[in-house]
């Protein structure tokens, strides 16, 4: 379950750090991710953060790749094929599951938000689930 978002979760870390009047050990930040799940919620597919997976994400992905677009503030959630980067093959998974009977994008789902159940490098700094 998760209590805050990512962004919340850095503040209060923040207010305790500058109301401390002692050093606060480095262990700490590992504390907090411990009581605070920081780890992303995304609506995979979701790349123009609609809250909804449609053909208008596979066209922001490719505004964003191939038009100087902006770039999807959650990287993790226009990764639709889950493959850890964001492409061209990302809008073509989006468009074959809406189009021609292709698999929907992997978990957590194009209808659920959740956590991403793999590892990878993408960042998601403001998701529709959050």
């Amino acid at each position: 379950m998760k209590l805050f978002s990512r962004q919340t979760a850095c503040r209060f870390f923040k207010i305790l750090l500058l109301g401390a009047a002692f050093a606060v050990p480095l262990a700490a930040w590992t504390d907090l991710q411990a009581l605070v799940d920081l780890t992303d919620i995304i609506l995979r597919g979701d790349a123009n953060n609609s809250g909804l997976v449609s053909a208008a994400d596979a066209n922001y992905i490719n505004n964003y790749l191939f038009s100087g677009g902006p770039a999807p503030s959650c990287m993790d959630a226009a990764d639709a094929n889950d493959d850890g980067q964001v492409d061209i093959s990302d809008s073509i998974y989006l468009m074959e599951w809406l189009y021609s009977g292709g698999p929907p994008p992997p978990a957590p789902g194009p209808f659920n938000c959740g956590q991403d159940p793999t590892s990878d490098s993408l960042t998601c700094v403001n998701s529709s689930c959050d």
